[in-house]
């Protein structure tokens, strides 16, 4: 990235350093893609640093950045996002607990980014959302940042061209190290679930239908809940496929029941 740093003369008795950067147009590789780096400006002041127009542009995929940082609540920075990869959104966080991909699209606001306590908050639009390498379809979800619990979230998610939709309340916590999902599905995707039973289950696929729990750890995640699934799936032990079609699937801690199994 090209820029231009003009220094300017400090405060008495300041240590903040004053700054003008100009970014000049150039190009990055992201993930072996070239991306364009827009003419843009920053100013470094005392207790406030200035962005205005910073960001990256691929083709119809954008990310920009303006606003002011600073410790005070009233000052904003507004993230704006069009297209951008879900993946690349969470390396640059370095979080990668849970598998999630798509294409969001939309703005995250934040207020008094210099602070301890932040604040955050977001409206996404995500094409081709995928939870755990499984077509989940569209999502559109809330979220804000509690300082205490980590990411609050409210999301609905809808395949095109189907009756299928999800609905998920609830948190992911880098604090707790954690997440607690309420998960409602309507004839949802279930592919997401061979993360959690591939050590017993081999290709699960199908659907199902009602209210599941996700909640633990990053580390060791649980299911509970009771639905009613049309799906396949092969248990390891017997290399078998077995198929149900509308039975019950009940999950606990311990244990995942299948009443009316065939083989």
């Amino acid at each position: 990235v090209e820029t231009e740093t003009h220094f300017r003369a400090k405060d008495n008795n300041s240590s903040f350093i004053k700054a003008d950067v100009k970014i000049n147009p150039s190009e990055i590789i992201i993930n072996d893609t070239v991306w364009n780096v827009a003419e843009s400006n920053i100013r470094l002041d005392s207790g406030y640093v200035d962005i205005k127009d910073v960001g990256v542009q691929h083709g119809n995929q954008y990310l920009i950045v303006n606003g002011r940082l600073t410790e005070k609540m009233t000052d904003s920075l507004v993230i704006d996002l069009k297209g951008i990869s879900v993946e690349y959104i969470l390396d640059i966080v370095q979080f990668n607990a849970v598998d999630f991909s798509g294409k969001a699209t939309g703005k995250v606001h934040l207020n008094g980014a210099l602070q301890k306590n932040i604040q955050a908050r977001t409206e996404l639009h995500v094409e081709n959302f995928c939870f755990n390498d499984g077509l989940m379809g569209d999502m559109d979800v809330s979220a804000h940042w509690d300082n205490e619990v980590g990411v609050v979230l409210d999301a609905d998610i809808r395949e095109a061209d189907t009756l299928a939709s999800t609905h998920v309340v609830g948190y992911i916590s880098p604090q707790k190290k954690g997440l607690d999902l309420q998960i409602d599905a309507r004839n949802t995707n279930l592919a997401f679930l061979n993360s959690y039973i591939g050590g017993i289950f081999a290709d699960v696929s199908g659907r199902g239908t009602g209210p599941v729990r996700l909640y633990g750890s990053f580390k060791e995640l649980n299911l509970e809940g009771r639905a009613i699934a049309s799906a396949s799936l092969t248990p390891r032990i017997l290399n078998t496929p077995f198929h149900m079609v509308n039975d019950s699937v009940i999950l606990t801690i311990d244990t995942i029941s299948f009443p009316s199994v065939t083989a």
